[in-house]
């Protein structure tokens, strides 16, 4: 009965040192995880931004194109 009990011991043992493995690694892997996560919050900031100035140019530029339209048509108009 003694051998039962070491064997089983043993095995009691490797499993707790490869759930200790997993575990290990799986807290890696979310560390890992977590900077790429920040990472790319950061790009998605950078990008809501670029978008916003891109936004701002676009109604810049259409206004100007309004304005040049509506000029023409005056230009027309009066001639």
């Amino acid at each position: 009965m003694c051998i039962v009990s070491k064997v089983s011991e043993k095995q009691v043992l490797e499993s707790v040192e490869s759930l200790e493995s997993r575990i290990k690694s799986l807290i890696e892997e979310k560390d890992r995880l977590y900077i790429q996560y920040q990472s790319l919050k950061e790009d998605n900031k950078s990008l809501e931004s670029q978008l916003d100035s891109l936004e701002t140019q676009k109604q810049r530029a259409k206004d100007k194109v309004e304005d040049v339209l509506e000029r023409l048509n005056q230009i027309e108009t009066s001639a």
